[in-house]
């Protein structure tokens, strides 16, 4: 806990979860684990407050310029609009993604 790192763009109220970077198809960056985080954009909330709540895998070993601030952040490898639109809000509002952790399931193995 005492060296700094890159923060995450966006998302609060949960705890990124841990996830191979095997498990992300297409994914050749350096990282063995990618974090996943919540990235919330709340309608009318500031400047950029858009409604397209995401889902976001996250490399904490490369980093982009934040898209609302000038910062270096955590590189998105992969977002994930949330599936559900927010009824009578502007196209692409979508409702925030509620969790807390995500877990990553393994592929079935063949017999």
């Amino acid at each position: 806990m005492t060296r700094t790192k890159t923060p995450g763009s966006f998302g609060w109220d949960n705890t990124p979860s841990v996830l191979p970077a095997r498990a992300v198809p297409g994914y050749h960056g350096t990282s063995p684990y990618l974090l996943v985080s919540k990235y919330n954009n709340y309608l009318g909330i500031g400047p950029h407050g858009n409604g397209h709540n995401e889902v976001a895998v996250l490399d904490p070993r490369s980093s982009q310029k934040d898209p609302y601030a000038n910062a270096r952040v955590m590189k998105a490898v992969q977002t994930i609009l949330s599936p559900v639109h927010f009824p009578g809000a502007p196209l692409g509002a979508r409702y925030e993604w509620c969790i807390n952790s995500a877990v990553d399931r393994p592929p079935p193995t063949t017999q």
